[in-house]
């Protein structure tokens, strides 16, 4: 049964990334605006307060905010590479360099010390995440790591590795959170976080006016962006309550090990209707194909020698 689940679940996550690249292509014109109207969803967080919310002390509310203000700039790197770059490297880049990046912080700040399992994952993830960026041109390594941006396909994968690192100290600092608060609490002060950082985009000028012109699209053709946005969303969070599900079933290690699932599922939603939606339509030959494949399985490798 958890077995299923999960991979339900993973697929549903997997769809999600997918969309997420054909509504920036086509309905939402800035990962901004985009993060800011997951932001505002994240108000939905406010049905916790009866569940046993409370005031926490100053400090452990600031580590709350500050996780809700990582998230939320976390998705705007996340959803700027997928609108430079491919579906299909930006989901598993940023799966793969977030436990590389957590990794180093939790043995900065909270003393972990890696084992021999995980120095594996390291190896095997570094090997993955270089094979799926990788293309075949000249200069490659000089452009990338010298963070040119004048190039999308370049600019995307530093997106990506941003956002992988936004996204490490993300979990750090749930990680932190739940160890101090219960998980509704700490949960819930992270949804007001990302609530406030999205305010504070919306007081920004360039961004207000970037969002106010949005939200004055012909009212057909933002209720059908929105729509999408919200069923898109919900797949989001069908793929989050499932995983947890599966988790409490079995081990979290088994579940978490799957996660390359999810990199497979978008590589596929992307060959199977990349002809038919020409927003998330990809070069696909052989080879690339070949290096795609090889590149998710070094990393699930990896994840698998993280969490086994």
């Amino acid at each position: 049964m958890w077995f299923f689940i999960a991979l339900g679940s993973y697929f549903f996550l997997g769809l999600a990334n997918t969309i997420d690249k054909f509504l920036l292509s086509k309905y939402v014109p800035h990962p901004v605006v985009y993060a800011f109207y997951v932001g505002v969803l994240g108000l939905v967080g406010l049905i916790l307060i009866p569940f046993g919310v409370f005031l926490p002390a100053l400090a452990d509310l600031a580590i709350g905010l500050m996780g809700g203000f990582l998230f939320i700039m976390s998705l705007i790197f996340l959803y700027q590479a997928m609108k430079s770059g491919e579906a299909s490297v930006v989901a598993p880049l940023v799966g793969g360099s977030t436990p590389i990046f957590l990794l180093v912080l939790s043995f900065i700040f909270l003393q972990e010390r890696l084992n021999s399992n995980q120095l594996l994952a390291f190896i095997f993830l570094v090997a993955g995440l270089i094979l799926i960026a990788y293309k075949k041109e000249k200069g490659f390594f000089r452009t990338h790591f010298k963070f040119l941006f004048k190039n999308k396909g370049q600019a995307s994968i530093v997106y990506a590795l941003i956002a992988g690192l936004f996204f490490a100290l993300t979990y750090l600092l749930s990680k932190i959170i739940y160890i101090k608060l219960e998980f509704v609490t700490g949960f819930f002060w992270m949804r007001i976080g990302a609530f406030l950082t999205v305010v504070i985009i919306f007081l920004i000028p360039s961004f207000r006016k970037m969002i106010m012109a949005d939200l004055k699209k012909p009212k057909k053709e933002r209720a059908k962006g929105n729509v999408i946005l919200l069923i898109n969303q919900l797949f989001g969070v069908i793929g989050f309550v499932g995983i947890n599900y599966a988790i409490s079933l079995i081990s979290a290690t088994l579940v978490t090990a799957m996660q390359g699932i999810q990199y497979v599922f978008v590589f596929l939603l992307v060959m199977i209707f990349g002809q038919r939606v020409p927003q998330i339509k990809e070069k696909l030959n052989r080879a690339i194909i070949t290096q795609k494949i090889l590149a998710i399985i070094l990393i699930s490798i990896g994840l698998y020698f993280l969490n086994y």
